[in-house]
This record gives C-alpha cells, sequence and structure tokens, in this order.
C-alpha cells in the first residue's frame, strides 16, 4: 500500500509520534512518499534517519491513502494537494484540538489497517465505530 505523508513543520516535540508512525509502517512494508518540506524538516532540523522512503513536491505524489500529521491546517493543506483525486486522508492530530484531524498519535490502529484500501478507508470514514 502506498502512503503520502504530510506533516507540520512547527512541532518538533512531536517528532517522536512520526518516528513511530514510520516505524509501523515499515514493519507492514507501506511504501511510503513524503511531502519535501516535511522530509527536510524531519532529516535537518530534526535529525530524523529515514530509511526507504521518496520524496515529492507539490501534487506530483500517488498514494492509496494520505497521512496527515499535524492539526487542521496541516489536513486542510493535504486536502488542497489532494484535490479531486479521491484518496482518502487520515488526520493525525498532534495539536492541542483537532476537528478535521481526528486520530491521535496515542491511539493504536487496528492491525489489519495497512493491509487493505478498503479497511483503511472504512476505519476514516466510521472512526467511532472502529475505537475500542
Amino acid at each position: 500500500m502506498k502512503f503520502a505523508l504530510f506533516g507540520n513543520t512547527y512541532q518538533a516535540k512531536k517528532s517522536a509520534h512520526v518516528e513511530r508512525l514510520l516505524s509501523i509502517l515499515s514493519q507492514h512494508n507501506a511504501e511510503v512518499h513524503i511531502c519535501r518540506e516535511f522530509y527536510q524538516f524531519l532529516t535537518n532540523d530534526l535529525k530524523i534517519s529515514i530509511r526507504h522512503a521518496g520524496v515529492f513536491d507539490g501534487n506530483n505524489f500517488e498514494a492509496d491513502m494520505i497521512l496527515s500529521i499535524g492539526g487542521d491546517g496541516t489536513f486542510l493543506k493535504a486536502a488542497s494537494r489532494v484535490g479531486s483525486r479521491n484518496i482518502p486522508i487520515l488526520g493525525i492530530n498532534t495539536g492541542r484540538l483537532g476537528f478535521l484531524a481526528d486520530v491521535s498519535p496515542e491511539e493504536r490502529f487496528p492491525p489489519l489497517f495497512l493491509q487493505t484500501p478498503a479497511v483503511l478507508a472504512a476505519y476514516c470514514k466510521y472512526p467511532a465505530k472502529n475505537k475500542n
């Protein structure tokens, strides 16, 4: 499964969440592509070593799922770049309050969430039914 990651470049203290997410994706052999600005923030500013990830600019990406790591502003930025491509977006809220970015980084995703786009899309569309 291919993921495109967008993230907030102003929350350095939240880097542990990104590292954990990348580790989970790697464990499930996910193909990960990261928005260049976020990638540079992670590698240059936070000194996070990221292996096996592609980097993309602007709207030049293909993905089965978008992961937006930040708050509602980051989610809206990701949505504007997705445009009309009909790619589901999962907002992982690392801010104070999120209406669009609804999943907290502390939540454990169902193990099946990386195995099929349909299951992940259902989890994102109906998160209250899937949270325990």
